[in-house]
C-alpha cells in the first residue's frame, strides 16, 4: 500500500474505503449527504463538573443541519460503519490542521472521537493508524479515541489485543460504556484513562444497575464523564454521584462543521 504522508493522501484513502453505491435506502441517502456536504462534525464542549471549564471537545458525525441525526443509527453494512469511524477520525485531524494553520499552534484542548470496538479489528483501520502514527503523530497526540463497547461486540481476547494496539497510537484511551448493555468485566482486563457514558433520552433508569456501575468505577478510581445532561437537576445529581466531567448540557448547543463534498474533490 502507498504511504499516507500527507493529509490529502489520508483523505483519498478514506474516500476509497467509502462505498460508491448504497445497498439500501439508508446507504444511498447517507452517500448523497456526504457528496453534497449535508453531513457535519458536531462539536460539543466537555466541561469540568466543578468549574464548568471546557476540558475537551467531543466530536461526532451527524447527517443533518441541526447536528442531531446520527448516521450510525441507520441500516448500514459493517464495512460502511467502519469506514465512517475512520472518516470521523480524519475530520478530527482536519480540524486540528485548520486550527494549526490559522492560529499557529495546536490547541491545548484535546478532541474526543468515538470509535466502535469492531472497527479496531478492521485491517484498513490498523493500516491507517500505523500511517497516522508514522507521519501525523502530532495530531494523534491531540485526539482521544472513545471506544464504544457493547456485549454484542465484545470478545475478551480480541478486546485485549486491539486495546493494547490502540495504546501504541494514542496517549489517552476512553471507554464508552452503557451501564445496562456493556460488559463491565472490561475494567478487569484493561483499564482506560476515563469512562464515558451517555444518558439515553426516554430511557428508564435502573437505579440499582447504575449504582453498581458507578461503584465499579469508584473501585478502580476511574474518573467518568456523563453525556446528554438535560437539566440542572440531572447535572447536580451526577455531580453528587462523582462525575468529573459532563457534556451535551441543554445550553451547550453543538457547533456544526460541514464536510467538504467528496464528489467535487475526486470526481
Amino acid at each position: 500500500m502507498d504511504k499516507l504522508k500527507t493529509i490529502e493522501q489520508v483523505e483519498r484513502y478514506i474516500y476509497q474505503l467509502l462505498p460508491q453505491k448504497g445497498k439500501n435506502n439508508d446507504e444511498v441517502t447517507l452517500l448523497n449527504n456526504i457528496n453534497y456536504s449535508k453531513c457535519c462534525h458536531a462539536s460539543q464542549a466537555i466541561r469540568k463538573m466543578d468549574t464548568h471549564e471546557v476540558r475537551y471537545y467531543h466530536l461526532t458525525l451527524r447527517m443533518d443541519q441541526q447536528a442531531v441525526q446520527s448516521p450510525f443509527k441507520l441500516n448500514l453494512s459493517p464495512s460502511f460503519l467502519c469506514s465512517f469511524d475512520l472518516l470521523s477520525l480524519y475530520i478530527a485531524i482536519k480540524d486540528l490542521q485548520v486550527y494549526e494553520k490559522y492560529k499557529f499552534d495546536l490547541p491545548n484542548i484535546k478532541r474526543v472521537v468515538p470509535i466502535r470496538l469492531e472497527t479496531l479489528a478492521w485491517p484498513n483501520c490498523k493500516y491507517l493508524l500505523s500511517q497516522l502514527r508514522m507521519f501525523h503523530g502530532k495530531y494523534l497526540a491531540q485526539i482521544i479515541p472513545s471506544v464504544q463497547i457493547t456485549k454484542e461486540n465484545f470478545s475478551e481476547i480480541s478486546f485485549q489485543f486491539n486495546i493494547n494496539s490502540l495504546k501504541n497510537h494514542f496517549e489517552e484511551i476512553w471507554y464508552e460504556l452503557d451501564y445496562q448493555y456493556s460488559p463491565l468485566d472490561v475494567l478487569y482486563i484493561q483499564l482506560p484513562d476515563l469512562v464515558k457514558f451517555i444518558l439515553q433520552p426516554n430511557q428508564e433508569i435502573d437505579e440499582n444497575l447504575q449504582h453498581t456501575f458507578l461503584k465499579r468505577l469508584q473501585k478502580h478510581n476511574l474518573p467518568f464523564v456523563v453525556g446528554r445532561i438535560d437539566s440542572s437537576k440531572t447535572l447536580n445529581e451526577f455531580k453528587l454521584k462523582g462525575s468529573s466531567f459532563y457534556f451535551g448540557f441543554i445550553k451547550d448547543y453543538p457547533a456544526c462543521n460541514h464536510l467538504d463534498p467528496f464528489h467535487r474533490l475526486y470526481s
